[in-house]
């Protein structure tokens, strides 16, 4: 195409009409937009910048002296300010600017209508902030953070910050970080309804309730979405979370029903994680009913499922560690530990847990300690496991009344195995409630061998019935 005069002077016409209509759409846009959205990179390079600013002086000046919440305030509040944790130069101490802004920029702000615009156009931004896309992971986690850590001028958390974080934790738009810092935001809301706390908190908390539904039912809302280790942790979070909402939400007890009905789903599920499960056996055990007797029956037989898929997987726990150090060579169990006790160990090794004092041999000396393979962490995991299945039967066996006896014996023998590996928790005890609770079967026999009673690795006394005692090793609350 060749192009004339005519056509040239016709294009950069046209060129800057349009640029002329883009420019003013960009100002009206702008003119029904808030002043600031923290959408602008920072003025100032990193925090130390920020904090020697003459701007920060006068904005400090103008707001103690009691001046209302102006666009300049809000421009360096929202764009100077609250960005700062997003920059790379802060990088190494966002925890710390974190925790200097709401005393900075905010608590000193002496009116309460200042105070109460400063506060919550910082909540929206902290909310875009945790959003915004291409930004450092560390920055929108503490920019969430710092949303959830908002107070009111009466101290207490921010009331218009929660809808805000519920959003946030149900958005699979946003980093799994981020929302995983949402729901402590929520926690700290959970945690200021206890106690004395005053009906309005306790209401705000009760209200949280469809959220936490919602965190439940994540795998039908996202079966692809996020992954599995992101759900369940925040579906255990919600159950723990429910446990100390529920008590508040007895003047409702319809506002329970779809966390009862969530928590069916994920007992039943075998692809879900052991805890995940127990810990939705006891929401279900302080949501039961009298009048659900045959209901009842069907929990019990998933709490003995979840049992003996816990110490399935300790069995397998174990294989895999010997399975391990017969690959290395070394055999902590079966002599291992007697060669090494050789030129490579010397007496500071042999300590109090290689060793006991109470267990001589013929000559006197001090005989080695079978160790445990299982860490003790591990076990009392174990222990906290059967020890909530067990409470969480019996809550529903003390809730049936007459017709909850039938359960009563089965919560018994596991509060008594879980106590009995919290007292010594070891290999021993966590293989003598495998043995109590998934019996193996005997092993075949070689024609000709004798019948010598075969005994259970890990074998022990069995725990008689305990008594229904408030004591637990574990606070199930």
């Amino acid at each position: 195409m060749k192009w004339t005069h005519r056509s040239v002077c016709s294009f950069r016409v046209n060129l800057l009409a349009f640029c002329g209509l883009t420019f003013f759409a960009i100002a009206i846009q702008a003119g029904f937009c808030p002043t600031a959205l923290g959408q602008g990179a920072p003025r100032f390079e990193n925090w130390s910048a920020f904090e020697k600013s003459a701007d920060l002086a006068t904005y400090k000046k103008e707001l103690e002296a009691g001046s209302a919440f102006n666009d300049r305030n809000r421009q360096l509040l929202l764009n100077d300010g609250l960005p700062q944790l997003l920059e790379e130069a802060n990088r190494d101490r966002i925890a710390a600017i974190r925790a200097q802004i709401p005393g900075l920029l905010l608590e000193k702000i002496t009116s309460a209508d200042a105070f109460r615009d400063a506060t919550t156009a910082a909540a929206e931004a902290l909310d875009e902030l945790s959003r915004r896309q291409n930004s450092s992971i560390e920055g929108s986690v503490n920019a969430c953070l710092l949303l959830g850590e908002l107070r009111q001028k009466d101290g207490r958390l921010l009331a218009a910050a929660t809808p805000l974080l519920g959003k946030l934790t149900l958005d699979t738009t946003v980093t799994p970080a981020v929302r995983i810092a949402a729901l402590v935001g929520l926690r700290g809301r959970v945690e200021a309804a206890g106690g004395g706390s005053s009906s309005d908190t306790k209401a705000a908390a009760v209200d949280l309730l469809p959220t936490l539904e919602k965190l439940l039912q994540l795998d039908q809302a996202e079966p692809q979405a996020t992954s599995t280790v992101v759900h369940s942790w925040l579906q255990q979070r919600s159950l723990d979370l429910a446990l100390n909402i529920i008590p508040l939400a007895l003047d409702d007890p319809k506002s329970v029903d779809g966390l009862r009905t969530a928590a069916i789903s994920l007992l039943k599920d075998a692809d879900k994680a052991i805890n995940l499960r127990i810990r939705a056996a006891v929401l279900l055990s302080r949501t039961f009913k009298s009048d659900q007797a045959a209901l009842a029956v069907e929990i019990s037989e998933l709490i003995n499922t979840v049992a003996v898929a816990a110490v399935a997987d300790d069995r397998q726990a174990l294989q895999l560690i010997k399975l391990e150090q017969s690959l290395s060579g070394m055999d902590l169990q079966g002599g291992g530990m007697a060669m090494m006790a050789g030129p490579m160990m010397d007496s500071s090794m042999m300590d109090g847990s290689m060793m006991d004092s109470s267990l001589l041999g013929p000559d006197g000396t001090p005989l080695q300690k079978k160790p445990s393979l299982l860490s003790q962490s591990r076990c009392l995991q174990t222990s906290w496991r059967l020890a909530s299945l067990g409470d969480a039967l019996a809550s529903i066996a003390t809730t049936l009344g007459e017709q909850g006896k039938p359960f009563q014996d089965q919560a018994a023998k596991l509060q008594g195995l879980g106590i009995e590996i919290y007292k010594s928790p070891s290999d021993e005890t966590v293989l003598a409630a495998a043995d109590a609770i998934d019996p193996l079967p005997e092993p075949t026999k070689a024609e000709g061998e004798d019948d010598k009673p075969n005994k259970p690795a890990g074998s022990m006394p069995q725990p008689g019935t305990v008594p229904n005692t408030p004591f637990s090793p574990f606070q199930l609350r």
